[in-house]
């Protein structure tokens, strides 16, 4: 009987919690922010992925010769606007692991 009683005190909750928390805590929540999950993770992914195209025509551009460094720049100048629109599309507050950089 004092078991039943200990396993009973571990698996219920103390305290009821907040009709806020028990949104969240429902199968609807985590599907319901779904799309915007995705959504974000493909903007931080083409995030990496132009970062690392621009990484790459910088060291293209210290081994070019003086035409080719100049069209390797209007490219890092157009990458420059693409990272800039995804950085806003992605917030602020993304966080690009470093190996992507």
């Amino acid at each position: 009987d004092s078991v039943r009683n200990v396993a009973y005190d571990m698996v219920t909750e103390r305290y009821q919690l907040s009709k806020i928390h028990a949104q969240f805590t429902t199968g609807g929540g985590d599907l319901m922010r779904l799309n915007g999950l995705v959504q974000s993770a493909i903007n931080v992914w083409k995030l990496a992925v132009v970062t690392v195209r621009a990484n790459d025509l910088r060291d293209r551009i210290l081994h070019a010769d003086e035409q080719e460094g100049m069209r390797y720049m209007e490219q890092l100048v157009e990458l420059k606007k693409l990272l800039s629109a995804l950085s806003k599309a992605s917030g602020e507050r993304v966080v690009v692991p470093r190996h992507y950089r």
